[in-house]
């Protein structure tokens, strides 16, 4: 994904095309996201950290939180990223898992020819109303903002304390 492509996007395309490269983008920048937390990791972090901790470092909140640490990242200025990566994340986990939240005792609707057959029990499949009220291309344009935002301040961090650039997955050499 590149700010090619969303520069190329045209307001003129249907609305269906727009709705799936405009999902597409906003999902892959979390990809991304995912992509170069996991190079960084790998190239600067593990190989400090003991069997226990690679066990906790799964998640990628806490390999983020490690790169931070070890790149003497400060909290605050890294909390405005933190706050739209964590909104990038909620995007991508209510569209690539799509797991139906609890729903209420009983909800259940029934076939109106035969009252004793439920049809289906009644849930909420996403935290939001519908998830496609976030895409729009202002979103997308943020989401790729902010992958590059990450990439240009661990970099920078990178060669002042390692004097060596991020060695990028291919995921990252595609963006």
């Amino acid at each position: 994904m590149s700010r090619y492509f969303l520069k190329c996007y045209d307001e003129r395309v249907i609305d269906e095309a727009r709705v799936v490269f405009l999902t597409s983008s906003m999902a892959f920048s979390f990809f991304a996201i995912e992509s170069l937390t996991n190079a960084v990791y790998m190239q600067f972090i593990e190989n400090n950290v003991n069997e226990l901790e690679k066990k906790e470092n799964r998640y990628i909140q806490n390999k983020i939180d490690k790169i931070n640490k070890r790149l003497n990242i400060d909290k605050n200025l890294f909390s405005e990223l933190q706050i739209r990566i964590d909104e990038m994340r909620e995007f991508r986990n209510n569209l690539v898992h799509c797991k139906p939240l609890q729903s209420e005792p009983n909800e259940v609707e029934y076939d109106s020819n035969d009252s004793d057959n439920p049809c289906y029990i009644k849930t909420q499949i996403f935290n939001e109303p519908s998830i496609f009220n976030e895409v729009n291309k202002d979103n997308a344009q943020k989401f790729i903002e902010t992958v590059n935002d990450l990439e240009t301040m661990w970099n920078k961090q990178c060669q002042k304390q390692f004097n060596r650039e991020i060695f990028f997955s291919p995921v990252m050499q595609i963006k």
